[in-house]
């Protein structure tokens, strides 16, 4: 089971479908990287996951051994310049929009529930790039998933 790409499709799904700020993001801000594609617009959403277990028992049916799967993702908004002003509001909306969510959702002709906790905050970070001042926050989650 490749549960990290139907944890993709539906952040990718949620998140461009919530409220006026996030929405108002292009989904060509909206990625599943550790980096902003060169040349994309800021603030940016980034998403990844950073994480993975299978929860099954271990029997002789590899099928038993992989219907759940834990997978730890990061979501986080980077603006460029000194002030968390621009970056904030988004970060709260996409928060709101993934903490505690409880979801069945459709994919690849199957089923998956997903259940998000949330487990730390992802700090407001101050990142330099030569000449370029980057501010970043968000938060991190563990996603359980079953396959029906």
């Amino acid at each position: 089971m490749f549960a990290s790409v139907a944890v993709a499709d539906f952040i990718y799904e949620r998140l461009g479908s919530i409220g006026p700020l996030v929405s108002l993001l292009p989904t060509s801000q909206m990625t599943g990287a550790m980096v902003v594609p060169q040349g994309t617009p800021l603030p940016a959403i980034l998403f990844y996951l950073t994480y993975s277990e299978y929860g099954g028992p271990v029997t002789t049916y590899a099928s038993a051994h992989t219907a759940s799967e834990r997978l730890r993702v990061e979501v986080k908004v980077i603006g460029e310049g000194t002030s968390d002003s621009a970056i904030y509001p988004i970060a709260k909306q996409v928060f709101d929009a993934l903490a505690g969510v409880v979801v069945d959702h459709g994919f690849d002709s199957a089923t998956w529930s997903l259940s998000f906790t949330t487990i730390g905050e992802i700090p407001l970070t101050t990142l330099v790039d030569g000449s370029t001042i980057y501010r970043q926050l968000g938060a991190t989650f563990y996603v359980d998933v079953f396959r029906a």
